[in-house]
């Protein structure tokens, strides 16, 4: 019997261990596996063979693609060859996606005021009553999106299927002026 159970990213502001289905930015993640003792573990995507490895006395083994893999959706298995056995069946596929590109720049679209006497869209410059405005956006689907005030975090949010975020500071405002701007980040960094 032999499985890839897990993989791990190295590279990059999102790190360490991923399963099946996961998004990465390292095209030559490490993969972790079991196979029978001693045996020689082959990877492969398809029928192309990326590399093998030998599974240790306990039967690990561990396997990093030489070549980095291509952007895009990566589906991988293992056999185990032994003397005694020759080459096994392929193992259960280890499913993951290859991402380094960046998402779309954000957008923020609306600053809106919700309290008070006049509630509206802000304009650029306009001065509010309200200490917790809504601000809105567009977005990568999916992506982190980091709220600053001059550089100063105020917090996140995540863009929905549809790519539109949306945020309310907390703690409120203080008086005074704001400049935000917003930055998206990817599941894989």
């Amino acid at each position: 019997l032999v499985e890839i159970y897990a993989a791990e990213d190295d590279v990059g502001v999102v790190k360490g261990t991923f399963m099946s289905g996961g998004v990465t930015d390292d095209t030559q993640p490490r993969l972790f596996g079991t196979a029978t003792a001693g045996g020689t573990v082959k990877i492969y995507e398809g029928t192309v063979l990326l590399g093998q490895a030998i599974a240790g006395v306990d039967g690990k083994w561990e396997f990093t693609p030489a070549v980095g893999l291509s952007e895009g959706a990566h589906s991988l298995a293992a056999t185990v060859t032994t003397e005694a056995k020759g080459e096994s069946d392929r193992s259960a596929t280890f499913d993951f996606a290859v991402d380094t590109t960046a998402p779309d720049k954000p957008t923020i679209e609306q600053v809106y005021d919700d309290r008070g006497a006049l509630q509206s869209a802000l304009s650029q410059g306009q001065s509010t009553d309200d200490t917790t405005p809504t601000l809105s956006g567009k977005a990568e689907a999916g992506t982190t999106i980091r709220v600053y005030d001059s550089g100063n975090l105020l917090g996140s949010t995540i863009a929905d299927a549809a790519g539109k975020w949306s945020f309310t500071p907390s703690p409120p405002l203080l008086d005074g002026g704001y400049l935000f701007t917003v930055t998206a980040q990817d599941k894989a960094g």
